[in-house]
């Protein structure tokens, strides 16, 4: 025990290397496993294919415009998403690069605003946990703009610390209040990031009597009000509209109950579920453990009397819960709508964490736990790259999908076609989005066009495609029509689980059409 404990001693006696060798393996792991999620090329799901139909027929313009499918994202994440389409075509791969690079940079810089924060040691506890946590790897790999909302809380949480320094000048203020019409523009939570910013500024500015920094102060608000109206004057209304008309009971578990004696009970389970699942945890208090951590950050920061940085980390959840209240914006319930609030939660744990390893009670084994965590840290990293080897898929059904359309696309002549006349807005998206991608071996036509077609070309095969209602799963009832001059046979009846309800049902019909 005595050369162990010599051992560790030896190891901390050179703080520097270890910390350096330690944030180079975490910085290299985390991005390694963004890099292998999306080089599995996971099929596209419900969800990422009802955006990813948006760039087929819309132009930059149209895309000011409400979405299909009831979809809300900002305009500047739609932008992106169209020019790498424009630029390297139409495939899973282009339209999750963009939100793969933003999640890297997110995951980076939310590491030097740690620094900025916190001790060296926390702040490699801090990278650390996001570089294995599964949801910002996951949210890093799919068209949807979360890795967005966290690259820009990383930016307003890095520059907003940098400002709060006791020896900051004004620069950082003016950086932010450059990068704030971007930043709000791809992602729409990014307000509450901002507006952080500037509550903290305000607070820092009176506490410290630094007034010289007043005017950027201005500055930087204007900016954020500016960004913010003109975004929601522009997409926000129309989106946010057509997303409350038609869907708004999907997240009306993630808003505050009506009963105010429920409250408390609603608010403990939403922060210890799925919104602070870092770097492990889920539903059902499972996230119970970050929490704890989390509110002995808070409790260090206080004792510490470093009240304008707990301002910065904390406001963008109060911001969040008064737009919730308001009904304008979920409250935990999904990770994914909380990726803005990923940064302050894992600083916060791992200085809650760190306050424990402080304790005069472990003084003998401190070094060992922080090394032992580290340790446990790097293997959890491997068991998240073998889910996803194990499992390169969000639902099976997605994976069968992508492989039946890729497979009777691939058997066909090169002068043969499939027919589909079902209505777009009916289909599947995740079906639609593989039967687009094959182009001209699609011929999207009517009902009413069949026999003529069939006429032509003396015979053909047809897709039919059940009736899938808006907003919700395929319906399993086939029901084929038959034409006059027309002979029917069905080849293939294709079953498989997709959709939101998980069950196994008639997802497509291959029907061979000839001339009686």
């Amino acid at each position: 025990m005595a050369v162990t404990a010599r051992t560790y001693q030896s190891l901390w006696g050179r703080p520097k290397k270890l910390l350096l060798g330690f944030c180079i393996g975490f910085v290299l792991l985390g991005i390694s496993l963004r890099l292998l999620r999306i080089g599995l090329n996971f099929p596209l799901w419900g969800d990422e294919a009802f955006v990813a139909l948006n760039f087929f027929d819309s132009d930059f313009a149209s895309l000011t415009k409400p979405l299909r499918h009831y979809q809300i994202a900002p305009l500047g994440f739609l932008w992106l998403e169209k020019t790498a389409v424009l630029l390297f075509g139409t495939s899973e791969f282009t339209l999750r690069i963009t939100p793969c690079i933003a999640g890297i940079f997110a995951f980076l810089i939310s590491f030097k605003a740690a620094q900025n924060i916190t001790p060296p040691k926390t702040a490699l506890l801090t990278l650390a946990i996001m570089a294995v946590s599964y949801y910002p790897i996951r949210h890093s790999c799919e068209v949807k703009p979360y890795a967005f909302d966290f690259l820009a809380a990383s930016i307003f949480l890095w520059l907003g610390s940098n400002a709060l320094k006791s020896n900051a000048t004004s620069q950082p203020i003016f950086l932010l209040a450059t990068l704030s019409p971007i930043l709000l523009f791809t992602s729409f939570p990014a307000a509450f990031s901002a507006g952080a910013v500037c509550i903290a500024l305000a607070f820092h500015i009176l506490q410290q009597k630094k007034y010289a920094l007043i005017t950027p102060c201005i500055f930087l608000i204007c900016s954020v009000l500016a960004s913010f109206l003109a975004h929601y004057a522009i997409i926000g209304t129309n989106q946010f509209h057509n997303e409350l008309a038609k869907h708004q009971a999907y997240w009306d578990s993630t808003f505050p109950p009506s009963n105010p004696f429920q409250l408390p009970f609603w608010l403990l389970k939403t922060h210890a579920g799925n919104l602070s699942a870092y770097p492990i945890g889920g539903k059902d208090g499972a996230s119970s453990l970050t929490l704890l951590f989390f509110l002995l950050g808070i409790f260090k920061l206080v004792r510490d009397s470093k009240f304008s940085i707990l301002i910065l980390l904390l406001a963008p959840f109060a911001f969040n819960l008064i737009a919730a209240f308001m009904g304008r914006y979920p409250y935990g319930g999904s990770a994914r709508v909380a990726q803005h609030l990923l940064p302050s939660i894992c600083i916060l744990s791992a200085l809650g964490i760190s306050s424990i390893l402080r304790l005069q009670l472990i003084a003998n084994i401190r070094s060992k736990a922080y090394l032992g965590l580290l340790w446990c840290l790097f293997i959890l990293a491997f068991f998240q790259a073998g889910r996803d080897v194990k499992k390169p898929y969000k639902s099976s059904g997605d994976l069968e999908a992508r492989a039946l359309i890729q497979e009777l696309c691939s058997s066909l002549q090169p002068d043969e076609s499939i027919l589909i006349t079902q209505e777009k807005d009916l289909i599947d998206p995740t079906l639609e989005w593989y039967l687009r991608i094959q182009k001209n071996k699609i011929l999207w036509t009517t009902e009413d066009m069949l026999p003529t077609i069939v006429a032509q070309k003396k015979q053909t095969l047809w897709l039919w495609l059940p009736n899938r209602p808006p907003g919700g799963d395929t319906l399993p009832i086939i029901n084929i029509p038959i034409f006059n001059g027309v002979q029917t046979m069905i080849k293939k009846e294709f079953s498989f689980a997709l959709g939101r309800d998980n069950l196994v049902k008639p997802q497509m019909v291959l029907v061979q059409l000839k001339p009686n």
